[in-house]
This record gives C-alpha cells, structure tokens and sequence, in this order.
C-alpha cells in the first residue's frame, strides 16, 4: 500500500488481480466483443461492455443498458453525422480500460454502495453496456448506401453481452437478475426483457428476473400535439434500423407497428417489467 512523503498511509482506491487487472466493487472492466462478428457499433467497429472486477456480496445481478437518443439517416434533424460529430462515443466502441461508477452519472443513484442511497441495488454486480449503436440497442441493419455506411446492430450486440456473460460469469447461478435503462435504454429494455429472461431461465429456471424502463416507451400516443404522430417516426426508423422487439409481439403482428412501443406491445410482456 503507498504511502505519502511524510510516511503516512494512503487509501489505495483499488487492488491488482494477479493478471494485472484492477480488483473494485466500483470498478468495471472493458470486455471486448471482438469474437463475435455481428457485434459492432455503428462505426462497424467491436462493441465493448463493462463488468464488474470483484464480486458483490448479494447473488444478483444488475445490467444496464446506457441511453442517448437514437439517429435515423436521411431524416432532417435526426441524421447520423450530425449525431457522430457532436457525440463520437455514441458511435463507437469505448477505448477506456475501466469504467469507474463513482465518477459516473450513475454512481449517486442504481450504481452506488450506500444502501440508504440505492436501497434496491447497492450490493448488486454490476454491468454497464455503452450505447454505441443509436438504435435503441434493436437494429440488425447492415451497413449499406441505404444507411449512409452507418452499421445498426443494437441487437446483435445485446446478444454478444449475454452470451458473454453466460459462458464468463457466474450470472446463470445468479438469485436474481434486474435488466434496466434509461431513455434509449429503457426502449432496449423492452425490446429485450423477454428474450433475455427466457434465455437465462434456459441454464436455470429459478432465476428472478426482472426488467425496469426508465423513461422508456409506455406512455400514449394521445399525449402529443395535433398532426404530431410519433409512432409513424418510429416506425420509420424501426425499419431503417432493421430493428427487432418483442418476439411474441411480432409474430402475432406482421406489420410490428403495435410492437414499437410498450404502451400497445405491454400485453404480450412475460417478464415483469
């Protein structure tokens, strides 16, 4: 442990692995997805996720999907270069080695240790997922002319996440896992509830998991002004993005309009969210 000039012990923020890797409940690793191919952001390079470096004392699980808006190419004011030139990080993979909750925007609130704080949470693992695909982590489009060579694989990516974290941790022994974001976050959310719990309850059904939109999608369409018909917007850029909801939901409607968003798509919801 260092000490200062003057002899006096220092606190050490955070301890090594024996590989050199940083061991902090606060601390999260880059975890590259590199091996698989379709996981890549919209710069069409590997996504990244962090996870925590030490274990948490509780048996759960808390996964976080980061929100940022969304871009759609070819639409005034929503397009992709604008978007990539003000936010690069939202674009593409993130370089940082670590994530450190306690300097994050996240660590007064569902990442932080004081119980009196984050009650719910505090003693969770972590893991923090960037957004780095601006389609509300849903989009399965190749990048083509048709996207201005942006890729939109939102979806592939949360699929690399978890198998990743099914086959290198321990989450399928886990007692309970939550799955929450906020914003775009919270749509990737609902879009991904039911496949990622009936994915973990495959390896163990007795797992709890649950699912929190933050600012998601479920509010009614009625809210908004006159001539004002959001659905049509996002239903344009769901098919831009190639991008995929709720599979029952889907199946049972073609069209996937009614799908798009959680205030019409809640019905066929079997996780609890």
């Amino acid at each position: 442990q260092p000490f200062d000039e003057g002899g006096v012990r220092l606190k050490q923020k955070w301890l090594l692995r024996a590989d050199g890797q940083v061991i902090d409940k606060n601390m999260l690793e880059k975890i590259s997805l590199a091996r698989f191919p379709l996981a890549r952001t919209m710069d069409n390079t590997p996504a990244v996720y962090y996870r925590q470096t030490e274990r948490s004392e509780a048996n759960k699980f808390l996964i976080y999907l980061q929100g940022g808006g969304y871009c759609v190419p070819r639409i005034p004011d929503m397009d992709c270069e604008s978007r990539c030139e003000k936010h690069p990080y939202l674009c593409t993979a993130w370089e940082r080695e670590y994530f450190d909750t306690t300097d994050s925007s996240y660590g007064d609130n569902v990442f932080s240790e004081d119980p009196e704080v984050n009650p719910a949470f505090h003693n969770f693992h972590k893991v923090f997922l960037p957004y780095s695909s601006s389609d509300v982590h849903a989009g399965t489009r190749e990048a083509s002319w048709f996207t201005n060579n942006y890729t939109f694989h939102g979806k592939f990516i949360f699929k690399a996440m978890a198998d990743d974290l099914i086959e290198n941790t321990w989450i399928t022994q886990a007692e309970q896992v939550i799955l929450m974001g906020g914003s775009a976050g919270a749509i990737g959310t609902e879009a991904n509830c039911d496949y990622f719990s009936a994915l973990l309850h495959d390896f163990n059904p007795d797992i709890d998991v649950r699912c929190i939109s933050d600012s998601g999608s479920m509010y009614p369409f009625s809210v908004h002004t006159q001539n004002c018909y959001p659905q049509l917007l996002e239903y344009t850029a769901y098919n831009i993005w190639k991008a995929e909801s709720d599979q029952s939901c889907e199946e049972d409607n073609p069209s996937k309009l009614p799908c798009i968003s959680f205030g019409t798509a809640y019905r066929y919801a079997d996780t609890p969210i």
